[in-house]
């Protein structure tokens, strides 16, 4: 496969993902109660100027292909998903109308290479094709009409989108298809479709959930201030992480101030913890010290406990440092915010050397053995180059669970570990079960053709269990799709 066609197949793939995203959303078998909308809560009209939110990607920059723009368009002037006629210049407004135009007559309509047309359409779509949309959003294909709709970026969209979630008669599938639309498009100013939104949030939680999350889909300090407010005064407010966690940028720094003032003053234990949560993000540097300055005696334990796992998930050098003094103590703190280290999955270069110092001096811990095997999987999952020599050397160590837990790391440190497959697999004969499926999971994690033919040959033994025989199987078909792998990526590679 050459390189030019698996960058075509991933295009495709990344709008197939978006499809079953909106088909597993939008055919939810539970339809909330209550999506009426009070008219007298609403807000302001949202405005319809402006020609999209700043400084938002219409797709995400991280699963671009190289060579394409933060809106997705590529040196031709095409998005993802179009199979434009030849001769046909999709850099053209009116040829890309005609096109769409020509597209939406189709039936079935194609609406993966309608949503890559609307991705690079950033002028307001004809009357005509509104219409054939939204129509499609009321009474046709929903899941093919958000996939479009969600790329739109003509602001004219946002108050139809808004009548719909309004119209008491509308079904309801069609009212909540249109409120994530208007959470994911591009068009539209973004603090306007927020307080839009916001105004009609009414204090119900099933019905708040779906609205909550167009809010928090559309990012930004406006988002995270009605979140953050909703969050205060919701007497559910613990139970709110489950819709909330993970779905907004706490990166932004304006989001994240807005978050970091909320936490100053929130009262609640429920709401703490759920701001808490929010806070827990890869990246969100800026977040350590008002979670640090939670990290008290006052507070409950469970708080503190959503804190220490917080930090660890963020990564940041303040809060790895915190965690590690913690960890250094005696008691049940001590062991709980060793355990909360487990959750480190990104983290700085400055972070990295902290943990790898850590486990240089692991035995000076009150809890060597606990402390050794979290930090241990920590740097796996971290893939930290430098901590191999220190993990291969914890295959030996005495304790079964330092052994397993060095296991699991180097299968999380994937190919980095392929000079160890054999000492990996001199474990598997005298082992525990666990001892042996870590050995089976840490090939797989490894890959490629020697990591294989060791799980070949550890099959062959006898007296294996039938649970531990598809724990091989499994293992040695991941470490063969590696193997595969790497070679697709060498023959890539050569000229």
């Amino acid at each position: 496969m050459t390189a030019r066609l698996r960058t075509t197949c991933l295009l495709l793939g990344l709008l197939a993902l978006v499809g079953a995203g909106i088909w597993v959303w939008s055919s939810s078998s539970s339809e909330p109660e209550g999506l009426e909308l009070d008219p007298s809560k609403r807000g302001a009209s949202t405005e319809v100027e402006g020609e999209g939110i700043e400084g938002r990607p219409t797709l995400d920059p991280q699963s671009r292909p190289t060579g394409t723009s933060p809106n997705g368009l590529s040196a031709a002037g095409v998005g993802p998903g179009i199979r434009a006629p030849h001769g046909l210049d999709l850099s053209d407004p009116a040829a890309r109308k005609a096109y769409l135009a020509k597209l939406l007559q189709e039936r079935p309509i194609p609406w993966s290479e309608v949503a890559g047309l609307l991705a690079v359409m950033t002028e307001p779509l004809d009357p005509a094709a509104r219409a054939t949309l939204l129509e499609a959003l009321r009474v046709g294909d929903r899941n093919g009409a958000l996939q479009a709709l969600s790329f739109v970026h003509d602001p004219a969209l946002v108050p139809e989108l808004f009548a719909i979630v309004d119209d008491p008669t509308a079904a309801v599938g069609a009212r909540r298809v249109a409120l994530q639309v208007l959470g994911q498009m591009p068009g539209g100013e973004r603090d306007a479709v927020v307080k839009d939104l916001e105004a009609r949030l009414q204090g119900q939680s099933p019905h708040d959930s779906i609205v909550l999350d167009a809010i928090a889909a559309r990012g930004g300090a406006e988002a995270m201030r009605a979140v953050s407010e909703y969050v205060l005064r919701s007497p559910d407010a613990s139970v709110l992480a489950q819709t909330l966690v993970g779905k907004l940028d706490v990166r932004d720094p304006a989001a994240a101030a807005v978050l970091a003032e909320a936490l100053g003053r929130v009262t609640s234990a429920g709401a703490l913890e759920t701001l808490v949560r929010l806070a827990g993000q890869t990246g969100a540097d800026s977040l350590a010290a008002p979670l640090i300055a939670l990290d008290r005696d006052d507070q409950p334990a469970l708080v503190r406990q959503r804190v220490w796992e917080s930090l660890a998930i963020m990564g940041s050098t303040d809060g790895i440092e915190h965690l590690l003094a913690l960890s250094r103590q005696p008691g049940q703190f001590g062991e709980n915010a060793t355990l909360a280290l487990a959750q480190v999955s990104a983290a700085s270069p400055q972070s990295r050397e902290v943990l790898l110092a850590e486990l240089e001096r692991v035995n000076g811990n009150p809890r060597p053995e606990l402390a050794k095997s979290t930090l241990l999987e920590a740097l796996g999952t971290l893939r930290v180059e430098a901590a191999l020599p220190q993990v291969a050397a914890s295959l030996r160590d005495g304790s079964e669970r330092v052994r397993n837990s060095a296991l699991r790391s180097l299968g999380r440190m994937g190919p980095l570990a392929r000079p160890h497959v054999d000492e990996i697999s001199g474990l598997f004969s005298g082992g525990s079960e666990a001892t042996r499926v870590a050995v089976a999971m840490a090939l797989a994690g490894i890959g490629g053709p020697e990591a294989a033919q060791q799980l070949d040959e550890l099959a062959k033994q006898p007296n294996l269990g039938p649970s531990l025989v598809r724990t091989l199987e499994y293992a040695r078909d991941q470490a063969r799709g590696g193997a595969a792998q790497a070679a697709a990526a060498s023959e890539d590679e050569d000229p």
